[in-house]
């Protein structure tokens, strides 16, 4: 009887213990969850800060569009604005506004958490940002390319038509 009550007594302890790693889990998960949402948003709301910065950074205001276009030169009946953008190491990275914060990510080789930086370049490859850019100037009567050309170096040129 009493080998009963100890074999009892060891399962119940087994039982208290395997209950405590489940608590301890679920805890552990439930704070991953949250890190992992927390991360998200932060993210979220610092690439749709990158992303403005960079529309205003080649969507230029009204009043600066026609002043351009009023000095620039005319071909065939089309006003063009053009420049080349070397966009290499820093130059290339967009400095978030001051507020917002900086996301990370996990660098396993360097073994810890880096600040994610956002590159102009990054946008002008993206279609849905050009289309934005586009929709933009379409406003003014204007289109606007953002070309590659070589390397790191962009051509942005904007056009009006008559």
């Amino acid at each position: 009887m009493e080998d009963q009550t100890v074999n009892d007594t060891k399962k119940i302890n087994v039982q208290q213990k395997t209950l405590s790693l489940v608590e301890k889990s679920i805890s552990i998960q439930k704070d991953r969850k949250e890190q992992k949402q927390k991360k998200n948003e932060i993210f979220k709301t610092a690439i749709e800060n990158a992303e403005k910065i960079a529309l205003n950074s080649v969507c230029f205001p009204e009043d600066e569009i026609y002043r351009l276009l009023e000095n620039a030169e005319e071909s065939s009946g089309i006003k063009q604005i053009q420049w080349f953008w070397l966009l290499r190491n820093e130059e290339d990275f967009i400095i978030l506004e001051d507020g917002i914060e900086t996301p990370t990510r996990w660098n396993r080789n360097a073994r810890k958490e880096e600040d994610i930086k956002f590159r102009f370049s990054r946008f002008f490859k993206k279609e849905d940002f050009i289309n934005k850019c586009k929709e933009y100037y379409g406003k003014y009567n204007c289109n606007i390319d953002i070309t590659r050309t070589k390397g790191p170096r962009w051509e942005i040129s904007i056009k009006q038509e008559d």
